[in-house]
């Protein structure tokens, strides 16, 4: 509310210190409370909305207002009792008093911080990081504040060895983290240089950003993502009967690709195994003819959403189907760990995000079962920071 604005209302302004005054009648009297919601409620100008065609309009009353702001507040402002200078001072000049985390408590919350960013995503910028960083301002701060905040939770994970910078700010001798790498044309497009000797190549990984932007991850996010390709490499210690897996092939009368594929699910013992191909190639069903084939184990289904879960459970009859975040809650509910051996088959693989499929390697691993990854790569992604099935 500016100084032009309380003045032009100045002689007639009944109505806006009815508004002031019924607000802080509602919260205490307090003038530190954000009255600007009620100034704003009671002078929205009134909508129109097309009906049946461009040329009709409807016209919707919004709050009372008939008309301009101004003939509003000049109509029922008339008989002011106070003066709503004063008033509208009292409310919207006042300091506000709210406390403000201490730099010791951003600090302490750093890893939550990360935690959270990569949650959502697995490279994250410093604009990123802000995000999450204001939502412990539940009350708004300056600036310079959340500025300030940000380099106190970047510093603490940089100190901490958590923060891990993909691509620097400044060059000079930099190394790229285990598992980072940039192709020379993302380099050409991100930093604009055409000179990399400043980078070490050590694997392969995409990502976008805005030239010369620096880009961060965390070392729990690098360590997720290892485990996962290392839980490949790892093998459980069950072996597929042939004649039982035959049987099941031909009982569920897979034909030639489809038989192939699940000889080659069943001679693969790595704990974290992936059968991949288009949408309605029959994935889910054939691998129903390996859950056949291993009867004397545990076989469990799930999935991302509880659509997919639910046909899931159509090819895994007489089986436990249900989504991730169902079968946590039941094994956190019965603070229980899956049967010696237990198979895990999780559909639109794609679509899991790196927490839950970590999540779900690691319950593999204290089984000794195994993680059978069905999708296909080209599909949706996770909505939340994934790409491991790719």
């Amino acid at each position: 509310i500016t100084d032009e604005l309380i003045h032009h209302f100045s002689t007639r302004r009944s109505e806006i210190v009815d508004a002031v005054e019924r607000y802080l009648a509602q919260h205490g009297g307090d003038p530190h409370r954000r009255v600007w919601q009620t100034f704003t409620l009671e002078t929205r100008q009134a909508k129109t909305h097309p009906k049946g065609n461009i040329k009709t309009t409807t016209k919707m009353r919004d709050y009372g207002i008939d008309g301009s702001i101004e003939d509003h507040w000049q109509r029922r402002a008339a008989d002011a009792p106070h003066d709503v200078v004063s008033a509208v001072h009292q409310v919207v000049r006042s300091p506000r008093g709210v406390d403000q985390p201490a730099t010791e408590q951003v600090a302490a919350a750093a890893d939550t911080i990360a935690m959270a960013v990569t949650d959502t995503q697995p490279v994250f910028t410093r604009r990123d990081l802000t995000a999450f960083v204001a939502a412990h301002y539940p009350h708004g701060t300056t600036a310079d504040q959340l500025h300030q905040a940000v380099d106190t939770v970047i510093d603490t994970l940089e100190n901490s060895g958590e923060l891990r910078t993909i691509l620097p700010s400044n060059h000079h001798d930099f190394t790229l983290p285990a598992g980072i790498r940039l192709t020379d044309d993302e380099l050409d497009l991100l930093t604009g240089n055409d000179s990399h000797a400043w980078i070490q190549h050590t694997s392969h990984l995409r990502f976008r950003a805005l030239p010369g932007e620096p880009r961060y991850t965390t070392q729990a996010q690098l360590d997720n993502e290892q485990a996962i390709i290392d839980a490949t490499h790892q093998q459980h210690g069950h072996r597929v009967d042939g004649q039982m897996l035959e049987d099941a092939i031909t009982t569920r009368k897979l034909d030639g690709e489809q038989a192939q594929a699940i000889r080659n699910l069943a001679a693969t013992r790595g704990q974290v195994v992936a059968v991949t191909g288009p949408g309605g190639s029959g994935k889910t069903y054939s691998v129903g003819a390996y859950a056949d084939a291993i009867a004397d184990r545990t076989v469990i289904g799930v999935a991302t959403s509880a659509s997919a879960a639910l046909n899931l459970g159509h090819d895994l009859p007489d089986r436990w189907t249900g989504t991730i975040a169902m079968l946590k809650a039941d094994l956190n509910y019965h603070n229980q760990h899956l049967p010696a051996g237990t198979v895990i088959i999780a559909d639109e693989a794609s679509m899991i995000s790196t927490n839950d499929l970590t999540w779900l390697t690691t319950q593999v691993q204290q089984c000794d079962g195994q993680l059978v990854l069905i999708g296909d790569p080209k599909q949706l992604p996770s909505v939340t920071a994934g790409g491991m099935f790719h």
